[in-house]
């Protein structure tokens, strides 16, 4: 049976209910520093939380990601935008504005979540 799942590719209900569980503490932290009036996160926000944790990302390189993760160029991130910029963690923006850094000499860690 395991050998079967492997080649499928098929989820098991504890891997579902972990996905879900991720999900939903995923969007508990998106409404926590998300505006109160448009229920979006704005870049200030996005900073802040991003500073809160200890990053040392610099500013102008977190706008370049906070920028390529607003797909719809409306200067707010949805959750949508939002998980999916913390899924792709550092092989994808984080990683990009992460080896800009490196380059410009400065130190950024940047971790995924879960």
């Amino acid at each position: 049976f395991a050998k079967h799942q492997v080649c499928t590719g098929r989820k098991t209900s504890t891997d579902l209910h972990a996905a879900h569980a991720k999900e939903r503490r995923l969007k508990a932290a998106y409404d926590a520093i998300a505006s109160q009036k448009t229920g979006h996160l704005d870049f200030d926000g996005f900073s802040r939380a991003y500073e809160a944790t200890g990053g040392a990302m610099r500013r102008a390189s977190l706008r370049r990601v906070f920028d390529e993760a607003d797909v719809d160029g409306n200067g707010d991130l949805d959750f949508r935008e939002f998980k999916h910029c913390l899924r792709r963690g550092d092989v994808g923006v984080l990683g990009a504005a992460q080896t800009r850094d490196d380059a410009a000499g400065t130190t950024a860690s940047v971790e995924p979540s879960e």
